[in-house]
C-alpha cells in the first residue's frame, strides 16, 4: 500500500485540458441527457506500483519515493473529428508540442507531485456495439501512458 495519493493533482492536471471537456477518474456513464457530453469527456485509471528500492532496501531519491505506473485515459465524444479534438486537449498536457514535435513531458511538478516522465505508450479505438448495424460506431479513443512520478 503506497501510503500517499497523488489522484488529485493527475485530476487537476487532467481538467487544464484546453477545451474544458469534463473529466472523471473511474468507469463513467454519462447521464440521459447528453447535451454537456456532446463535444466530449475524459475518464481515467491507473495501477500503480513503486519502483524498486537499492540493494539495501533504501528509495535512492534522497527520500522521496517514486511511484511507477501506467495511466489509462479514455477520452469520448459523438463525432469522429470531436474525439480527434479531445485526443489533441489531453496530449497537449502530456506530451506538449516542442519545436513542431510532441515530446515527453518530463521534469514537471502540478501541486506535490513530481511529474519525472510522462510516455504515450499506445492508442486505441473504443467500439459501442450496436445492434443491427452493420458497423460499429467508434465511441472513444483510448491512450495508456508509462509515469513516474516523486512524492
Amino acid at each position: 500500500m503506497i501510503p500517499f495519493s497523488f489522484d488529485n493533482d493527475i485530476h487537476a492536471l487532467l481538467k487544464t485540458n484546453a477545451l474544458s471537456l469534463p473529466v472523471h477518474k473511474g468507469e463513467y456513464i454519462p447521464p440521459p441527457d447528453l447535451a454537456p457530453y456532446k463535444s466530449g469527456y475524459v475518464t481515467w485509471g491507473y495501477d500503480e506500483f513503486v519502483s524498486p528500492v537499492n540493494s539495501e532496501g533504501h528509495l535512492s531519491s534522497g527520500g522521496k519515493q517514486f511511484v511507477d505506473f501506467e495511466i489509462d485515459i479514455a477520452v469520448y465524444a459523438d463525432t469522429n473529428a470531436k474525439r480527434i479534438a479531445a485526443m489533441d486537449a489531453v496530449l497537449d498536457i502530456l506530451q506538449p508540442v516542442v519545436a513542431g514535435k510532441r515530446t515527453l513531458l518530463t521534469s514537471y511538478v502540478y501541486g506535490s507531485t513530481f511529474f519525472n516522465y510522462v510516455r504515450l505508450v499506445t492508442s486505441t479505438h473504443l467500439f459501442s456495439v450496436k445492434t443491427g448495424q452493420s458497423t460499429a460506431e467508434v465511441a472513444g479513443i483510448l491512450m495508456s501512458f508509462a509515469c513516474r512520478v516523486t512524492v
